[in-house]
């Protein structure tokens, strides 16, 4: 049975890699003051419930091109991992192996663990652990062994559909007096609004009514290529503003509420990293004149999409008020101005940066004068 076991995660770790390599992660530009760290605080190895041996993890977010991962096995107490073959009464030993494997590399591994005693309140994920032997058989002594390391408490996927019937729930979060006592008493620190394919707009208003920290994790049990068609897509990813990029740094961001989310094409969090990380990422390089007509182009810096309505008082003539400008390419606009300005705003809603439940980014691209076109030709 061994043997077999060993094969498969040899088969899962080849495919997996195979598969991530084909097409690497896309860049994400830091903003002023900060390195944006792409981060995954919630996965599972074959010490709890997951498919793969820790170092498969590793490989896996190396390929992607991730920046840190959490290994947060299941702390269920009095119980061991899922296979008989892993028998290791030390539950730190995930995290020890996938320590080990990343050594040679830069990406950052961080000890956790995911509390599971039921609900309320829900399951748990304590990151940041100096040692994961917490499990105590009330949870709320759990919680305070995890306090006591100085663990960063998040609360994982409030809208998932719990299989006891008494707490059944259809993806509606509910919201019960043991989490505010775990507010209150600085335990409970943020909450995982996005998990895997699933985004709670109830969850993502409970962090900004509350003051918590937003999280996006994979919760991946599987190899991630089996989730994840890693050629066109990518697992959900918490992005983390530090300070340094180190365990320090990250945890220094968490607490301090300094992360977006970035879910499919979609990047969630609050306007002033938003902000920042779109004008790091969106450029206006020129605007010229033909006549009273602007020409302006735009380039787009980064490795993300972005989608825009044009809320502003002028419209174009080559495009209508939606526009995509795509990863690393630029776009031309024809901005019916009707005169000659030094400088005029083009005010934009970004219809994939979410600063609330359905609500947009709005900013403005900022077009200064840089010449003027006299040949009609030279416009496309």
């Amino acid at each position: 049975m061994v043997k077999k076991l060993s094969a498969i995660i040899i088969v899962a770790l080849c495919v997996s890699s195979f598969s991530v390599k084909e097409k690497p992660q896309k860049s994400i530009l830091d903003i002023p003051g900060y390195h944006t760290l792409k981060c995954d605080f919630h996965i599972h190895t074959v010490f709890s419930d997951g498919k793969v041996w820790p170092d498969v993890r590793v490989a896996e977010a190396i390929a992607e091109g991730l920046d840190a991962i959490a290994i947060t096995d299941h702390l269920k107490y009095g119980k061991l991992g899922k296979y008989p073959e892993i028998q290791e009464e030390n539950r730190n030993r995930s995290y020890e192996i996938a320590s080990e494997a990343a050594a040679k590399s830069d990406l950052i591994v961080i000890r956790g663990a995911e509390i599971t005693q039921g609900m309320p309140p829900g399951h748990i994920n304590a990151i940041f652990l100096s040692d994961a032997n917490i499990a105590q058989a009330d949870y709320m002594d759990t919680f305070e062994k995890a306090k006591q390391q100085g663990a960063f408490i998040f609360w994982n996927h409030p809208h998932w559909k719990s299989p006891d019937k008494d707490w059944e729930q259809d993806g509606i979060p509910q919201w019960f007096d043991v989490h505010t006592k775990l507010v209150e008493n600085k335990t409970l620190m943020g909450v995982e609004v996005v998990n895997a394919r699933s985004y709670s707009k109830e969850a993502h208003q409970w962090c900004i009514d509350k003051n918590l920290t937003m999280v996006a994790n994979s919760d991946i049990h599987t190899p991630i290529a089996l989730e994840y068609d890693l050629k066109e897509e990518h697992r959900p990813t918490t992005l983390v503003f530090a300070k340094a990029r180190t365990q320090a740094g990250i945890k220094e961001a968490l607490i301090n509420h300094r992360t977006a989310l970035w879910f499919e094409n979609n990047i969630i969090g609050d306007a002033q990293f938003l902000d920042r990380l779109f004008h790091e990422s969106v450029k206006v390089e020129k605007t010229e004149y033909l006549e009273n007509l602007a020409v302006v182009t735009i380039r787009n810096e980064s490795g993300l999409d972005f989608i825009l309505e044009n809320i502003g008082e002028y419209s174009f003539y080559n495009k209508t008020n939606f526009l995509e400008i795509e990863a690393g390419k630029e776009m031309i606009l024809l901005v019916k101005i009707g005169s000659v300005k030094d400088q005029f705003n083009l005010k934009v809603s970004v219809k994939n940066l979410l600063t609330a439940p359905d609500t947009y980014l709005t900013t403005n691209l900022t077009c200064n004068k840089t010449g003027v076109i006299k040949d009609k030709k030279q416009v496309k």
